[in-house]
């Protein structure tokens, strides 16, 4: 077939006008995103959008801004017309939302747009219509001050980029999702969200916490969100996030902003997630919006057409304090919540007659079950020198009262008069990992252990062992795919058949290498769920959890749960 050379040549004014608004308009949540935009910052503190047909047929966003003057009408329709900047040098320093001056023209170049406008010293509102990027002179109309626009039929006149838009349904949720991204960033302005006429939305200022409460309603309980702040060199951060027992399955609602945009950055994204790591159990993630403020030469937002691309000067440093203000929170939450040695004694008042209330014969020992966990219930007993260097003494123990195991997993436990049940594996799974961290001083081994690694793994015992020598882990490499523990923490040493699977596990987690080998080391070695444990065995164990500093497992689930008195007795129709 032979090919036909075609000269370069420069494109139409108007060939090249649609091209670039593909860039910025590419359905009509773009639309949206690039009012809205321009919207807030002329200073409206009321904002009203209307769609029809999933913004397909129309767009139409009313505002009470300062408004656009008669002289800028026809003009802030042309291609890189903006009132934000002046320079190049202004780049450095942008604060508003746009700057590229290439919404309305971009928009002008695909629709139909008319743009009603009204500046608050004018008696004399203007209108400017334009189709296909060409304008006709405004003319003078009735109107209250601010700006209203109106797109029609977006892409009429590029049928091909037309079709690849989505049913109304779809463009409709994408339109909602674009103005609750606006709604987040800027709980003092009103928002009012009609579809095909009717009211789906209505958002009165508020604070930040109460505009997120009122978007996360289905999620979360209002009472559950927590607004917390921290700081660092040229940026502030403020986030509201849920309590850890709220959560998602996907990562949906970890949300940030920087300087009040939405923007797609995994790195402070993951920051959220690794800061609740600690505090909820692996496939949840958390609830939380994140506001980060930086000055303006700290962040580029010119890089993508969509600025939801960022570059930072600093981001390795509002990542690390990012992490510590929501870690920070959640452990003084979590010691508020769940911290056993805190429970204050319970007041119930005058008790109803002991032979009501009294539990004894509900929970009764099987004599004949031996102890088919012995391995494991005894570590329990093993040490009982205390789990980390100077916690409290574990409490006395008349001060709880164990009452029995219950489906094989719980441990039921009066404490100041209070019942908890306990997860043993959870439980005891802290208790190891605690014990292991304390205790790092090397114990050579008479029978080192010989593991097999494969390609992935080898590569990273090889690039961590020093890393390994500082748990107090001695490695050494016979050959190729095979090596030898010859060493192993004091606190280990009975747990060597589980040695080799942790520390394979672990390998490939060079950046959180020590959590991740005690955590798989713990796990493996704790009771599990269905051991039956001995009366003293539990009551260690629950003694040892009484003085933990921390009441979750390694992963993130919480070690006990409080069955209230209330409860009891709401069930038993007591009440």
């Amino acid at each position: 077939m032979a090919s036909t050379q075609r000269r370069v040549q420069v494109l139409a004014p108007e060939v090249a006008r649609k091209i670039a608004a593909g860039e910025v308009i590419e359905r009509p949540a773009s639309v949206v995103r690039e009012l809205l935009d321009n919207a807030i910052d002329a200073g409206a503190g009321s904002v009203e959008l209307q769609i029809a047909n999933g913004g397909i047929d129309s767009v139409r966003l009313v505002d009470d801004g300062w408004g656009i003057s008669p002289e800028d009408l026809s003009t802030c329709i042309l291609p890189h017309a903006t009132s934000k900047i002046r320079s190049a040098e202004d780049l450095e320093h942008v604060a508003s939302l746009g700057f590229r001056g290439e919404a309305l023209a971009s928009i002008a170049a695909v629709a139909r747009l008319e743009i009603t406008s009204r500046t608050p010293g004018n008696d004399t509102a203007y209108r400017l219509t334009a189709e296909a990027g060409k304008a006709k002179p405004p003319q003078p109309v009735a109107a209250q001050p601010g700006t209203t626009v109106v797109v029609n039929n977006l892409f009429y006149c590029v049928p091909a980029r037309k079709k690849f838009l989505k049913n109304p349904r779809a463009e409709s949720a994408a339109v909602r999702a674009t103005l609750t991204e606006r709604a987040t960033a800027f709980p003092e302005l009103q928002f009012r969200f009609f579809v095909d006429g009717s009211l789906r939305a209505f958002y009165p200022p508020a604070s930040a916490s109460e505009r997120i409460a009122a978007l996360f309603a289905d999620a979360v309980p209002a009472n559950q969100l927590h607004e917390i702040r921290g700081s660092g060199p040229g940026f502030q951060i403020t986030t509201v996030l849920a309590a850890p027992e709220h959560y998602r399955r996907d990562r949906k609602q970890i949300q940030v902003f920087v300087n009040r945009r939405r923007i797609a950055e995994f790195a402070f994204v993951q920051a959220v997630e690794h800061a609740f790591t600690p505090f909820m159990a692996g496939g949840r993630f958390p609830i939380a919006c994140v506001f980060i403020e930086c000055e303006p030469e700290l962040v580029d937002f010119n890089v993508h057409p969509a600025k939801k691309e960022v570059r930072f000067r600093t981001k390795a440093e509002i990542r690390r304090r990012l992490v510590e203000v929501i870690r920070e929170f959640l452990h003084a939450y979590d010691r508020s919540r769940h911290d056993l040695r805190t429970v204050p004694p319970a007041d119930h008042g005058t008790p109803p007659p002991a032979s009501e209330t009294s539990t004894a014969g509900l929970f009764t020992e099987d004599k004949e079950q031996g102890l088919s966990a012995g391995e494991r219930v005894a570590m329990i007993h093993r040490s009982r020198a205390p789990i980390v260097p100077d916690t409290p003494p574990a409490p006395a123990g008349a001060e709880f009262r164990y009452l029995g195991q219950v489906y094989g997993v719980f441990l039921l436990v009066e404490y100041r008069g209070r019942l908890f049940a306990l997860d043993q594996h959870a439980a005891h799974e802290r208790v190891l990992y605690e014990r292991y961290r304390a205790h790092r001083n090397r114990q050579q081994l008479l029978v080192p252990i010989e593991i097999e690694a494969d390609e992935t793994q080898e590569r990273h015992l090889s690039a961590s062992q020093a890393a390994w020598a500082e748990l107090g882990l001695t490695l050494t490499q016979l050959a190729p795919g095979r090596w030898r523990i010859e060493a192993v923490p004091a606190a280990c040493r009975d747990e060597e058949q589980l040695l080799s699977e942790a520390v394979l596990e672990a390998a490939p987690h060079t950046d959180s290498l020590s959590d991740r080998f005690y955590t798989e080391l713990a796990c493996k070695a704790a009771v599990r769920d269905g051991d039956p444990l001995e009366p003293g065995a539990a009551e260690q164990l629950i003694s040892d959890t009484l003085r933990l500093p921390q009441q979750r497992c390694p992963h993130g689930r919480p070690l006990w749960i409080e069955i209230s008195r209330e409860e009891l007795f709401r069930r038993a129709q007591r009440l």
